[in-house]
């Protein structure tokens, strides 16, 4: 993370509350835990925990049943405010996954909805057709309020970088990945 702010970019750590024990790709169906609060909080929790200082995050399309046996996180207000926001004590901008992904159902428009009134920030729209673009340009909100305060937050950890010798740095990345 130090090294992507060294370099310009700013980090996002994913896929909050955590990837770890889900069976399946979110990319393709909607993974269930169904392990006990006990249990994610002493172990999926603890590296987010470690990180909740980073200034962006990213939810997970997943059901933890423990909490929310309905809503994946990215669309749960109880994950993202008790369990995201309280627990693990994450304030920094959250991003949805991209919410495109056949995890989650339904249309366009009630996916970015659902995503900001659960608390996300930033609805993400990576894999969208046009007319899937065009639907969801009327349900996307400007950054108010906390959300903007967020996104100033983590910009400015932005540096700015020297990029007047780019062929040394070439050169650097080549001797690098050279064993590679």
């Amino acid at each position: 993370m130090e090294g992507l702010i060294e370099g310009g970019a700013l980090p996002v750590i994913k896929h909050l509350p955590g990837h770890g024990r889900s069976l399946c790709d979110s990319h393709h169906k909607l993974p269930r835990v169904c392990n006990s609060k006990r249990d994610l909080q002493s172990v999926d929790f603890e590296p987010f925990k470690a990180l909740r200082a980073t200034r962006m995050g990213m939810t997970a399309h997943i059901v933890y049943e423990a909490y929310d046996a309905e809503r994946p996180a990215t669309l749960s207000p109880v994950i993202i405010e008790e369990v995201i926001r309280g627990e693990i004590g994450f304030n920094g901008l959250l991003f949805t996954d991209d919410l495109k992904m056949k995890a989650l159902g339904g249309p366009v428009s009630a996916r970015i909805a659902g995503a900001y009134d659960a608390g996300c920030d930033i609805a993400l729209n990576c894999n969208f057709s046009m007319a899937e673009k065009k639907e969801s340009a009327n349900a996307l909100r400007p950054l108010e309020d906390k959300s903007a305060a967020r996104a100033a937050h983590a910009l400015a950890e932005l540096r700015p970088v020297d990029r007047t010798d780019v062929a040394e740095a070439y050169e650097r990345l080549n001797m690098l990945l050279r064993p590679v």
